[in-house]
């Protein structure tokens, strides 16, 4: 990042404190139920993958390059990593995943990015439509077979995202969704398969 870069990305921020702070918020609260998510497709405990995530947002918003930089849970290593931790465990992630920046580092350093180029677009929605197949696939065990309540939350969670994609803007649709059905689900308690049944979300300070 260039010096006038840098001070471009600081005047930015002078007045609008209020809602840069409401979008880290938002950004927060988009990212707990993927960071859970993928966790459990990778069998990691969620209070790791929640810890990560964050630490990963943490070390890209001080040391990226790029001024608009998306950073998050990768559903692309979710599904690799899941089979790894299954037969080797969750150390070999680790290693795998240092090994992974390693690499792409190095491409970095090579420039890869004018190759990247090259690449059709065809290319990239077919890679994006299977991973969206392979995830939805992981994610019918969570669905299938539970409770009829199950069935319920699944299909108003898919119309709620269609209605409010096309509806509301300054919101994102998931967002919507968790708060609206973590709220309703709260007063009515219905059968459903909670994160706590699954796994305990518990962080320990140590002084």
């Amino acid at each position: 990042m260039t010096e006038l870069h840098k001070i471009a990305y600081i005047e930015e921020w002078k007045g609008h404190y209020g809602q840069n702070i409401l979008a880290g918020i938002l950004m927060a609260l988009a990212l707990l139920p993927v960071a859970i998510a993928f966790s459990f497709i990778v069998h990691i405990k969620p209070t790791l993958g929640l810890m990560n995530c964050g630490l990963m947002m943490c070390l890209i918003s001080l040391f990226g390059k790029r001024l608009a930089m998306v950073s998050g849970p990768s559903s692309g290593i979710s599904i690799i990593g899941g089979p790894l931790v299954e037969q080797y465990g969750v150390h070999y992630l680790a290693l795998a995943t240092i090994l992974m920046g390693m690499i792409l580092f190095i491409y970095g350093l090579c420039h890869i990015d004018k190759i990247l180029k090259l690449i059709p677009n065809t290319v990239v929605m077919g890679f994006m439509n299977a991973l969206g197949l392979l995830l939805l696939w992981t994610q019918m065990k969570y669905i299938f077979g539970i409770s009829i309540a199950t069935y319920v939350v699944s299909a108003l969670t898919f119309i709620i995202i269609f209605i409010s994609s096309r509806t509301i803007k300054v919101i994102p649709a998931p967002l919507i969704t968790i708060i609206v059905l973590t709220f309703a689900t709260w007063l009515i308690h219905p059968n459903l398969q909670y994160v706590h049944d699954m796994a305990d979300i518990h962080f320990q300070v140590y002084v």
